[in-house]
Protein backbone atom coordinates (compact mmCIF):
# COMPACT_ATOMS: atom_id res chain seq x y z
CA UNK A 1 0.00 0.00 0.00
CA UNK A 2 0.98 3.48 -0.48
CA UNK A 3 1.54 5.87 2.67
CA UNK A 4 -1.43 7.35 2.23
CA UNK A 5 -2.98 3.68 2.77
CA UNK A 6 -0.10 2.80 5.35
CA UNK A 7 -1.04 5.78 8.00
CA UNK A 8 -4.68 5.06 7.35
CA UNK A 9 -3.82 1.34 8.92
CA UNK A 10 -1.56 2.34 11.51
CA UNK A 11 -3.88 4.61 12.98
CA UNK A 12 -7.06 2.02 12.28
CA UNK A 13 -5.17 -0.26 13.95
CA UNK A 14 -4.08 2.02 16.64
CA UNK A 15 -0.62 0.22 16.07
CA UNK A 16 1.24 3.74 16.93
CA UNK A 17 2.49 2.09 19.99
CA UNK A 18 3.89 -0.82 18.13
CA UNK A 19 6.23 1.09 15.55
CA UNK A 20 7.67 2.46 18.96
CA UNK A 21 8.58 -0.31 20.56
CA UNK A 22 10.32 -1.62 16.88
CA UNK A 23 12.19 1.30 16.96
CA UNK A 24 13.35 0.79 20.78
CA UNK A 25 11.79 4.01 22.22
CA UNK A 26 10.71 4.13 25.82
CA UNK A 27 8.01 4.68 28.50
CA UNK A 28 5.80 4.61 25.57
CA UNK A 29 2.07 5.97 26.90
CA UNK A 30 -1.08 6.60 25.51
CA UNK A 31 -2.93 9.97 26.32
CA UNK A 32 -6.50 10.72 25.02
CA UNK A 33 -5.33 12.64 22.09
CA UNK A 34 -1.40 12.03 22.16
CA UNK A 35 1.15 9.00 22.19
CA UNK A 36 4.39 10.00 24.40
CA UNK A 37 7.76 8.33 24.66
CA UNK A 38 11.32 8.67 24.91
CA UNK A 39 14.12 8.47 22.12
CA UNK A 40 16.43 5.27 22.57
CA UNK A 41 19.69 6.08 24.27
CA UNK A 42 18.31 9.39 25.98
CA UNK A 43 16.58 9.55 29.32
CA UNK A 44 13.73 12.08 28.58
CA UNK A 45 10.72 10.12 28.46
CA UNK A 46 7.98 12.62 26.83
CA UNK A 47 10.86 13.66 23.92
CA UNK A 48 8.23 11.97 21.62
CA UNK A 49 4.65 13.48 20.95
CA UNK A 50 2.78 11.73 17.99
CA UNK A 51 -1.14 12.36 17.51
CA UNK A 52 -3.16 9.41 17.45
CA UNK A 53 -5.39 10.84 14.77
CA UNK A 54 -3.11 12.05 12.39
CA UNK A 55 0.19 10.64 13.72
CA UNK A 56 1.82 14.13 13.33
CA UNK A 57 4.81 13.98 15.60
CA UNK A 58 7.31 16.14 17.00
CA UNK A 59 10.58 15.18 18.72
CA UNK A 60 12.20 17.73 20.98
CA UNK A 61 16.07 16.73 21.92
CA UNK A 62 18.85 19.17 23.17
CA UNK A 63 20.31 19.98 19.97
CA UNK A 64 17.41 20.62 17.92
CA UNK A 65 13.38 19.72 16.94
CA UNK A 66 11.87 17.50 14.38
CA UNK A 67 8.43 17.92 13.22
CA UNK A 68 6.66 15.58 11.12
CA UNK A 69 4.77 12.37 10.80
CA UNK A 70 5.71 8.84 12.26
CA UNK A 71 7.41 8.27 9.08
CA UNK A 72 9.53 11.35 9.45
CA UNK A 73 10.34 9.82 13.39
CA UNK A 74 11.39 6.36 11.26
CA UNK A 75 13.55 7.81 8.58
CA UNK A 76 15.70 9.91 11.27
CA UNK A 77 15.74 7.15 14.18
CA UNK A 78 16.85 4.42 10.98
CA UNK A 79 18.29 6.87 8.87
CA UNK A 80 16.27 5.47 6.21
CA UNK A 81 15.06 7.04 2.88
CA UNK A 82 11.29 7.55 2.31
CA UNK A 83 11.01 4.25 0.21
CA UNK A 84 12.96 2.34 2.64
CA UNK A 85 10.38 3.70 5.79
CA UNK A 86 7.50 2.38 3.83
CA UNK A 87 9.29 -0.77 3.27
CA UNK A 88 10.40 -1.05 7.08
CA UNK A 89 6.89 -0.79 8.27
CA UNK A 90 5.25 -2.99 5.85
CA UNK A 91 7.60 -5.69 6.80
CA UNK A 92 7.06 -4.90 11.17
CA UNK A 93 2.95 -5.43 10.28
CA UNK A 94 3.88 -8.14 7.53
CA UNK A 95 2.48 -6.33 4.88
CA UNK A 96 3.61 -7.08 1.34
CA UNK A 97 5.33 -4.32 0.13
CA UNK A 98 5.31 -3.21 -3.39
CA UNK A 99 7.73 0.34 -4.36
CA UNK A 100 5.42 2.80 -5.90
CA UNK A 101 7.14 4.67 -8.95
CA UNK A 102 5.93 8.09 -10.00
CA UNK A 103 5.51 8.88 -13.58
CA UNK A 104 7.01 12.37 -14.35
CA UNK A 105 4.46 15.15 -15.09
CA UNK A 106 4.67 18.46 -15.41
CA UNK A 107 4.26 20.79 -11.81
CA UNK A 108 1.50 23.44 -11.53
CA UNK A 109 1.53 25.97 -9.03
CA UNK A 110 -2.03 26.39 -9.46
CA UNK A 111 -2.90 22.79 -8.94
CA UNK A 112 -3.36 23.40 -5.17
CA UNK A 113 -6.49 25.85 -5.93
CA UNK A 114 -8.08 24.06 -8.45
CA UNK A 115 -9.89 21.51 -6.11
CA UNK A 116 -11.57 24.87 -4.27
CA UNK A 117 -15.53 25.68 -4.74
CA UNK A 118 -16.14 29.16 -3.86
CA UNK A 119 -18.41 29.81 -1.30
CA UNK A 120 -21.08 32.65 -1.39
CA UNK A 121 -23.06 32.28 1.42
CA UNK A 122 -25.05 35.40 2.03
CA UNK A 123 -25.95 34.40 5.35
CA UNK A 124 -22.78 34.79 7.12
CA UNK A 125 -22.15 38.71 8.26
CA UNK A 126 -18.75 40.05 9.14
CA UNK A 127 -17.94 42.70 10.47
CA UNK A 128 -14.76 45.07 9.07
CA UNK A 129 -12.02 46.59 11.72
CA UNK A 130 -9.52 48.82 11.05
CA UNK A 131 -5.69 49.43 12.52
CA UNK A 132 -7.29 50.24 16.33
CA UNK A 133 -7.69 46.50 16.41
CA UNK A 134 -4.21 46.06 16.93
CA UNK A 135 -4.38 48.63 19.85
CA UNK A 136 -5.05 45.77 22.37
CA UNK A 137 -1.71 43.97 21.77
CA UNK A 138 1.82 44.16 21.67
CA UNK A 139 2.90 44.75 18.00
CA UNK A 140 6.44 43.62 17.76
CA UNK A 141 8.21 40.20 16.93
CA UNK A 142 8.64 37.72 18.85
CA UNK A 143 11.24 34.90 19.40
CA UNK A 144 8.76 32.06 19.50
CA UNK A 145 8.11 32.62 15.19
CA UNK A 146 11.91 33.60 15.05
CA UNK A 147 12.71 30.40 15.97
CA UNK A 148 10.28 29.14 13.65
CA UNK A 149 12.40 30.59 10.89
CA UNK A 150 9.52 33.68 10.49
CA UNK A 151 11.96 36.43 10.21
CA UNK A 152 11.28 39.98 11.76
CA UNK A 153 10.67 41.69 9.10
CA UNK A 154 7.53 39.21 8.01
CA UNK A 155 6.64 39.53 11.20
CA UNK A 156 6.12 43.44 10.68
CA UNK A 157 4.93 43.03 7.44
CA UNK A 158 1.71 40.79 9.22
CA UNK A 159 1.63 42.69 12.15
CA UNK A 160 2.24 39.94 14.28
CA UNK A 161 2.55 40.87 18.02
CA UNK A 162 1.86 39.29 21.59
CA UNK A 163 -1.73 39.34 24.11
CA UNK A 164 -0.47 39.92 27.29
CA UNK A 165 -3.76 38.99 28.36
CA UNK A 166 -4.58 35.67 26.57
CA UNK A 167 -0.31 34.39 26.52
CA UNK A 168 -1.03 33.96 23.24
CA UNK A 169 0.91 35.38 20.02
CA UNK A 170 -1.71 37.90 18.07
CA UNK A 171 -1.79 37.07 14.61
CA UNK A 172 -3.92 39.59 12.56
CA UNK A 173 -5.75 38.87 9.91
CA UNK A 174 -6.38 41.18 6.91
CA UNK A 175 -9.75 40.95 4.92
CA UNK A 176 -8.27 39.75 1.38
CA UNK A 177 -10.45 41.48 -1.23
CA UNK A 178 -10.63 44.79 1.29
CA UNK A 179 -7.92 47.54 1.66
CA UNK A 180 -4.72 47.36 3.26
CA UNK A 181 -6.31 48.31 7.00
CA UNK A 182 -9.26 46.39 6.45
CA UNK A 183 -9.01 43.66 9.08
CA UNK A 184 -11.70 40.98 9.90
CA UNK A 185 -10.23 39.70 13.36
CA UNK A 186 -7.61 38.42 15.33
CA UNK A 187 -6.19 34.56 15.56
CA UNK A 188 -4.03 33.87 18.62
CA UNK A 189 -1.35 31.15 19.35
CA UNK A 190 -0.11 29.48 22.59
CA UNK A 191 3.23 29.93 23.56
CA UNK A 192 2.89 26.80 26.00
CA UNK A 193 4.70 24.52 24.52
CA UNK A 194 2.99 21.47 26.25
CA UNK A 195 -0.70 22.69 25.20
CA UNK A 196 -0.95 19.07 22.96
CA UNK A 197 -0.37 17.20 26.53
CA UNK A 198 -2.45 19.80 28.33
CA UNK A 199 -4.94 19.66 26.05
CA UNK A 200 -4.81 23.45 25.14
CA UNK A 201 -5.96 24.68 21.80
CA UNK A 202 -3.17 25.99 19.79
CA UNK A 203 -4.73 28.50 18.02
CA UNK A 204 -7.59 30.27 19.14
CA UNK A 205 -9.80 33.43 18.02
CA UNK A 206 -8.91 36.38 20.11
CA UNK A 207 -11.26 38.24 17.55
CA UNK A 208 -13.63 35.74 16.01
CA UNK A 209 -14.76 35.93 12.25
CA UNK A 210 -15.07 33.59 9.41
CA UNK A 211 -11.47 32.21 8.61
CA UNK A 212 -13.36 30.27 5.57
CA UNK A 213 -14.48 33.98 3.98
CA UNK A 214 -10.57 34.64 3.55
CA UNK A 215 -7.56 33.59 2.28
CA UNK A 216 -4.40 34.54 4.68
CA UNK A 217 -1.80 36.06 3.42
CA UNK A 218 -3.20 37.40 -0.20
CA UNK A 219 -3.49 40.83 0.92
CA UNK A 220 -0.16 41.26 2.02
CA UNK A 221 0.94 39.36 -1.24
Amino acid sequence: MDACALKEYIITNNYVSDILNNLNCHNIREYSQDIRAGLPTKCNTTSISINKGSLKTKVYTSDKNISGDIFTLTMNLKQFTFSETLKYLHNVFNLPFTKFIKKDSKLDPLDIFRSVKPNYNSTKEFKLYDETILNNYITAPNLWFLKEGITPSVQNQFKIGFSPEHQRISIPHRYWTGEENDYLGVMGRTINKDYDMLQIPKYFPLVKFYKSLNLYGLQEN
